[in-house]
């Protein structure tokens, strides 16, 4: 709103000063244009007098050349006449009015104001009746034409001593109306002149009146509108919820701060206005040490140098430190750095998360490490009295085969698959406890298609045993942990052929580049998993057939967090009957000298 007043403020002083210099310049030209016929009509009272001068004396002479010249001073009038008439015509031509007026002995650099007055001024009261004037003169020309003519006929051929008598009365007769008329010519432009003058004189006094109006009003609604805008930019930056500080060249000495400022910093705004920065104020590293004026944030603006973020602590008057994150940036006019600006807030809090935050870290990286021990501790003690009773276990079998009831036969048979059952579950929690442990080998440009040989080399056995079809389309490199990615494709392929229902396992495996990552499906045609169960699946232990197909319920729960460590996701497709696609992602290797310098591993079979 306020930008359109001072629009429509600005539009009507441009108007106005428009207005203005078109006023002025047909008060200019109009002048000119009087001017102009002012000093026409003297030439066309001058000639007309001469005329008759000269018929008198060709009336009393009889000498031609008195008449020739006659006829020449009438061409002034004649002139001025022809102009006028071609001006009265509706569309005249103004070459010829050109011509006349020329002929009328007009400079031709007055011409077009003659003509400017005529077009625009001839109805107006004192051009109408000038122009009156001026054509009863031209009808008083024509007669003195005539008069001449008649005379130099009769000039010839009479002997009447009263001619020349008569004559010159005639003359003086039309001399004396001439004179009237162009007295009365003059007198009107006179009076035109000077009532258009005034006219002319008030428009002009009044328009810059207008002028100054506006221009006040303009200047007033401009101060208004600066002195709005500077009150916002004082309640913006005192209201902010940042700490600003400005500072003038070359010494940092405080021009203004805001309210947040010397809340944060802990000092009186009117104690160290218009006081050095470094006067007074306390700043120390992040390592806790006294921070040098050349490194404050404030002194490297000051220096030309544009400052982000940059941590550090504040001591407040009262010995407390608070922590600030602190930009700065130089002010530049004309070249030259007159001031800097600083902004900065409270990041006490955020800095408490983050040591809680490392805290935790250390921590937790030291309750991993303590559970990865206890684990490989808990498995190797474990596996050690498994091993013992396995072995009794078969000697047992062996050395009483027989011997003893059948009840005793089925004891040990249990006993026996109970502790291969221990040692493959023991086997699988340390395998699924390791897989993100820090210390595990770093992601890399691995190359799927030599990653599932691999995985096809370990379960060669059972591939064989099963008859198993496994194709697979052309693989793509990935980043990501070579073993780990192994045990993948390893569980996927082990479960197709698990539940695969009685039937030949059929495995496809399949890639599609999915923007900067891979999606591999692995598909059978198996038994298939309800879809109420797709979530469980992927948890701990959970086992959908109880101990009719064996394992652990580890497998695909070491698959999900296998996948998620290398950032992807993993998901099923499936329904009873109608077999399972296991979607995984994987992100793309980095770049072709990852893919050059990947390790080629051998074919498992």
């Amino acid at each position: 709103m306020r930008d359109r007043t001072l629009l429509t403020v600005l539009t009507a002083f441009t108007l106005t000063v428009c207005l203005l210099l078109l006023s002025t310049w047909a008060c200019v030209k109009i002048l000119s244009g009087v001017r102009a016929y002012v000093g026409g009509e003297g030439l066309y009272s001058k000639a007309q007098k001469n005329a008759t001068w000269l018929l008198e004396l060709y009336v009393t002479t009889g000498d031609e050349e008195w008449f020739s010249r006659f006829q020449q001073a009438l061409r002034v009038p004649e002139g001025d006449r022809d102009a006028r008439v071609e001006l009265e015509r509706q569309n005249p031509d103004l070459r010829v009015v050109r011509r006349g007026f020329v002929a009328g002995g007009n400079s031709p650099d007055d011409v077009d104001d003659l003509i400017f007055v005529f077009r625009r001024l001839r109805y107006t009261p004192y051009v109408s009746a000038a122009v009156d004037i001026w054509t009863q003169g031209d009808a008083e020309i024509a007669r003195l034409r005539r008069l001449g003519d008649r005379i130099h006929t009769e000039r010839a051929r009479t002997t009447d001593p009263s001619f020349a008598s008569l004559a010159a009365a005639e003359i003086e007769a039309i001399n004396g109306r001439l004179t009237i008329l162009e007295d009365r010519f003059s007198a009107t432009l006179g009076a035109g002149a000077r009532s258009t003058a005034r006219e002319l004189l008030i428009a002009i006094v009044v328009l810059a009146i207008g002028l100054w109006t506006i221009g006040a009003l303009t200047f007033r609604k401009l101060l208004s509108a600066f002195a709005r805008e500077r009150e916002t930019l004082h309640a913006t930056i005192n209201n902010a919820p940042l700490g600003i500080v400005l500072v003038d060249a070359p010494n940092g000495r405080i021009r203004m701060g805001n309210a947040h400022a010397w809340q944060l910093l802990g000092q009186p705004s009117d104690e160290y206005m218009h006081a050095e920065f470094a006067t007074g104020w306390r700043a120390r590293s992040p390592e806790n040490l006294p921070l040098p004026w050349p490194d404050y944030p404030v002194a490297k603006a000051l220096a030309g140098e544009v400052v982000r973020s940059q941590n550090l602590q504040w001591s407040r008057p009262d010995g407390d430190l608070v922590w600030l994150r602190v930009s700065a940036a130089p002010i530049w006019r004309h070249g030259r750095i007159v001031g800097a600006v600083t902004i900065f807030y409270d990041i006490s809090e955020e800095r408490k998360f983050e040591e809680a935050l490392v805290r935790q870290s250390h921590e937790l990286a030291r309750s991993n490490a303590d559970l990865e021990q206890f684990a490989y501790t808990t498995s190797h003690d474990l596996q050690e009295p498994l091993r013992n009773i396995a072995i009794f276990s078969e000697l047992l079998a062996h050395d009483y085969a027989g011997r003893l009831d059948p009840g005793a036969d089925s004891i040990i048979r249990v006993i026996t698959s109970s502790v291969e059952r221990m040692n493959a579950l023991i086997r699988d929690l340390l395998a699924y406890s390791r897989v993100s442990n820090v210390d595990a080998a770093p992601m890399n440009a691995v190359n799927l298609t030599q990653v599932l040989d691999w995985a096809r080399g370990n379960l060669r056995v059972k591939i064989v045993e099963s008859h198993a079809v496994i194709t697979a389309e052309e693989l793509p490199t990935v980043r990501g942990d070579r073993v780990q990615l192994v045990q993948v494709f390893q569980n996927l392929i082990d479960n197709a052929i698990k539940y695969a229902g009685g039937k030949q396992p059929v495995i496809e495996i399949s890639a599609e580049k999915a923007e900067e990552h891979w999606q591999i499906t692995v598909r059978d045609h198996g038994i298939g998993i309800d879809p109420h169960h797709h979530k469980q699946i992927f948890g701990i232990f959970k086992r959908l057939h109880g101990r009719d197909v064996p394992g652990t319920g580890i497998g695909l729960a070491l698959i999900k967090r296998v996948v998620e460590r290398h950032g992807g996701s993993i998901r099923v497709d499936s329904n009873v009957g109608q077999g399972a696609a296991f979607s995984f992602t994987l992100p793309d290797a980095l770049g072709a000298e990852q893919r050059d310098e990947i390790e080629h591993l051998p074919a498992m079979g």
